[in-house]
C-alpha cells in the first residue's frame, strides 16, 4: 500500500479551536518513492487568534497570515480532494494521531468535509513517534536521539532527524518535516524492519484485533516520559466502541479487581499505575507478540507459572470481563461540552444531511448554499454552515443576521476574559508580556494592537 506522509503548521496547539496554516503531504510507494505531493497555506480565520507561542515557533510573520490567496474553506476543499484521490494509503507523519489527525478532522468537520478519510476506505492511520520509540526501546543502536533536561530520550523531529543524517531540514515548515518524516521511517525500516513490520501492521485495526486475540498474552509498550513495556492479557472491548479494548496488565495480581464493581474498574482504569489499560484498536497501539523479533524486552520480570495461574484466574471470571465491559462504556461517557467544536465525536450527521452537505459544495453560489445551510437536521452542522458563510460571503446572510453572528463571533472567541480554551487577545497579550523581549514580540505585539484595534472598529459597526 502507498504511504501518505502529511504534516500541518498551526495557529497553535488546540486541535478543538486553532486552525492549519500550512499543510503538506507526500504520496510514495511503499518504498518511500515520491509519487505526487501537495504544499498549501491559507488565510487566518477571522475568529482565530494565533498562539504568540506558535508564531515564534514556526518563524510566521502575522502580517503575512491576512494576505494569502486561499480561504481556509478553499484550502480545506483542495486538500480533502487531493488527499481522497490517494485512497486507500496509510497515512503517517511524526506525532499525527494525536495531533495533526485530530486537527485535520476539525478542519475537514467545520467545513463540512467527511472527517474520517484517513482510516476509511481501505485507508489506515500510523504514526512515526510510537515506532521510532519502539525500535530505540528495542535496540538502542538502531537511531541516535537526543536527551530531555532530565536525561531521557526525546524524539523531537527538528532534533533526532539532523542527529540521524537528513541534512538541510526546513524545521517547522510542513514540507520540510514531511521529508525528514520520509528520511527517519526509511531509516528505521532498513534498520529495525521487525518492528517497522509489526507497527505498520498494528496500524490496520484487522491485524491488532488478530494479535490480540490470537495470543493469550502480548506485549503493549507505553510511553509517559520513557517506555514500559507490559506482559499483557485482552479482557473485552467496549460494546459501543469495539475499536476500544481493555487489557490486564499481568504484573499486577488480579485477585483485588475481580471483585470491584464497574464503577470501581472504571477508576482503576484511570489510575496510575494501571492494572487495566485501555488501547485504542484504530490508533496503532504498540502491541507485539512474545515471538515477534526484535520486539522491545518486558520491562517487569515475571515467571511464566505465574503468568499462566493470573490468565487461568481472569479467563475463569465471565462475571469480572462483563463488569470490565460496563466499566468501558462509564469511561465512554463525557459531559455534554457546550462548545461546538469540542462535539465532533458526538454522533455522525444523517445520511440526508451528508447528502446536503455534498450539494453545499457542489453548489454554484454562496446564496445557494446559504439555502442549503438552512435545511440542515444536525445543529452542530447547521452552525458550521452559517459560519462558513459569514466568513465567506457575508452579504448573503440577512443584515440582523450576520450582525448579530459577527457580535458573538468577536465578544465571544476574540475578546473573551477569563478562561476559555481558545486563544484570545487578552491571553496573547498576557503571553507576550511573559516573554523575553525581542524583535519578533515587538512585531507580533504590533500586530496584534492593529488586528484588536480593527475587531472593535468592527464591533462598533455590528452594533449599528
Amino acid at each position: 500500500m502507498n504511504f501518505v506522509i502529511y504534516d500541518t503548521e498551526t495557529s497553535g496547539s488546540n486541535t478543538r479551536f486553532d486552525q492549519i496554516l500550512q499543510f503538506a503531504a507526500i504520496l510514495t510507494d511503499e518504498n518511500f518513492n515520491e509519487l505526487d505531493s501537495i504544499n498549501i497555506r491559507c488565510r487566518l480565520l477571522p475568529h482565530v487568534i494565533p498562539s504568540p507561542e506558535a508564531l515564534l515557533v514556526t518563524k510566521v510573520d502575522p502580517n503575512d497570515l491576512l494576505s494569502e490567496k486561499l480561504s481556509h474553506y478553499e484550502m480545506a476543499c483542495i486538500i480533502h480532494q487531493k488527499l481522497s484521490s490517494w485512497r486507500p494509503a496509510t497515512f503517517i507523519g511524526h506525532n499525527t494521531i494525536n495531533f495533526d489527525e485530530e486537527i485535520l478532522r476539525q478542519t475537514f468537520w467545520q467545513n463540512l468535509l467527511d472527517p474520517y478519510l484517513s482510516n476509511t476506505k481501505g485507508s489506515v492511520r500510523a504514526d512515526l513517534l510510537p515506532i521510532l520509540r519502539a525500535a530505540h526501546t528495542a535496540n538502542q543502536e538502531v537511531i541516535k536521539v537526543a536527551e530531555t533536561e532530565s536525561g531521557q530520550p526525546s524524539f523531537k523531529l527538528d532534533r533526532i532527524a539532523t542527529l540521524n543524517g537528513f541534512e538541510n531540514h526546513d524545521a517547522h515548515d510542513a514540507l520540510g518535516d514531511c521529508r525528514a518524516t520520509i528520511h527517519l521511517a526509511r531509516l528505521v525500516r532498513n534498520q529495525a524492519p521487525e518492528v517497522w513490520d509489526r507497527m505498520i501492521d498494528n496500524a490496520d485495526p484487522k491485524r491488532a484485533t488478530e494479535l490480540l486475540e490470537n495470543n493469550r498474552s502480548c506485549l503493549l509498550m507505553t510511553y509517559f516520559g520513557k517506555p514500559h513495556v507490559h506482559r499483557v492479557m485482552r479482557l473485552t472491548g467496549s460494546p459501543s466502541n469495539p475499536k476500544k479494548v481493555a487489557l490486564f496488565d499481568l504484573a499486577f495480581d488480579p485477585e483485588p479487581y475481580l471483585s470491584m464493581t464497574a464503577a470501581e474498574l472504571a477508576e482503576a482504569m484511570a489510575a496510575v499505575p494501571r492494572a487495566i489499560p485501555m488501547v485504542k484498536l484504530n490508533a496503532m497501539p504498540a502491541l507485539f507478540s512474545l515471538d515477534d523479533a526484535g520486539a522491545p524486552a518486558q520491562t517487569d520480570e515475571i515467571d511464566e507459572e505465574t503468568v499462566r495461574d493470573r490468565i487461568e484466574r481472569i479467563e475463569g471470571r465471565a462475571d469480572f470481563l462483563d463488569r470490565v465491559s460496563e466499566a468501558l462504556e462509564i469511561r465512554n461517557e463525557y459531559p455534554e461540552s457546550k462548545h461546538v467544536e469540542d462535539q465532533i465525536y458526538d454522533g455522525f450527521p444523517s445520511w440526508d444531511d451528508k447528502k446536503r452537505m455534498e450539494n453545499f459544495h457542489r453548489a454554484s453560489s454562496w446564496a445557494t448554499r446559504y439555502e442549503i445551510v438552512k435545511t440542515l437536521e444536525d445543529k452542530r452542522m447547521r452552525f458550521f454552515g452559517a459560519r462558513l458563510i459569514l466568513f465567506n460571503a457575508p452579504d448573503v446572510l440577512p443584515d440582523q443576521v450576520r450582525k448579530a453572528m459577527l457580535r458573538g463571533m468577536i465578544n465571544q472567541r476574540l475578546m473573551a476574559e477569563g478562561d476559555v480554551p481558545w486563544t484570545t487577545c487578552a491571553s496573547a497579550r498576557a503571553s507576550l508580556d511573559a516573554m523575553e523581549p525581542s524583535q519578533d514580540v515587538t512585531r507580533i505585539r504590533a500586530w496584534l494592537d492593529d488586528y484588536e484595534q480593527d475587531l472593535r472598529l468592527q464591533l462598533l459597526s455590528a452594533a449599528a
